[in-house]
């Protein structure tokens, strides 16, 4: 749900940068998709570390003992300013924003396939393979830099505001012990949940559609 609500993110960002070509919603979509999924690096059987093996869990692993574990640093508004700062300085420079694009994209792509798409193995090989052409046409179609930082700071923002909806709820103002919940989602994984999800999906594809 995470990446599926940011990816849709794209839709306003699109909006507001003219950008209609279906290759280049596609890009905006899965990056904003994966920015969506980073604030789970504090958690090693969350998405993000699944999808690179035992090098992104033990990555996770060590996000969240540094983070104080799970829903504490990583889910922030210094965090999310943190991941934006990052995210500029990233993309001034081109092959840096490849690989970046190509992680973020690999990470879109294991957390949507459905489970079914068959075994562990070939879903791993899908997504590497979708994130390493991701990062290849960026070097040779990169979108303005403003963009690409609204998709990943946009998809990592969307995170946080659909946890606060959430019993769980998230501490925006680490490291102060203050904890906001508007539970209007019940718990993590509800059934209302998969309806917001759904219903701001079809919300976004209607967007893109009229601005088309």
């Amino acid at each position: 749900n995470h990446a599926l609500i940011a990816g849709t993110t794209a839709a306003a960002i699109a909006g507001a940068y003219g950008i209609h070509r279906p290759a280049e919603l596609a890009l905006l979509a899965a990056v904003a998709a994966g920015g969506g999924l980073l604030p789970d690096l504090d958690h090693p059987q969350a998405s993000p570390g699944r999808a690179f093996l035992f090098v992104g869990q033990t990555l996770a692993a060590a996000t969240g003992s540094v983070a104080g574990g799970h829903r504490k640093a990583t889910h922030s508004f210094l965090a999310t300013v943190a991941i934006a700062l990052a995210a500029w300085g990233a993309w001034h420079d081109l092959h840096i924003a490849a690989v970046l694009v190509g992680v973020i994209v690999t990470m879109a792509i294991w957390t949507v396939l459905p489970p079914g798409v068959g075994s562990r193995f070939v879903r791993h090989i899908l997504a590497w393979g979708g994130g390493a052409a991701a990062g290849w046409w960026w070097m040779t179609h990169p979108l303005p830099l403003v963009v690409m930082v609204a998709a990943v700071a946009g998809g990592y923002l969307v995170h946080l505001l659909c946890d606060t909806l959430t019993v769980g709820g998230v501490r925006w103002l680490w490291p102060l012990p203050v904890r906001t919940s508007v539970p209007v989602c019940g718990c993590t994984g509800s059934a209302r949940e998969h309806l917001l999800s759904a219903a701001v999906s079809v919300g976004a594809v209607v967007l893109v559609v009229m601005g088309h």
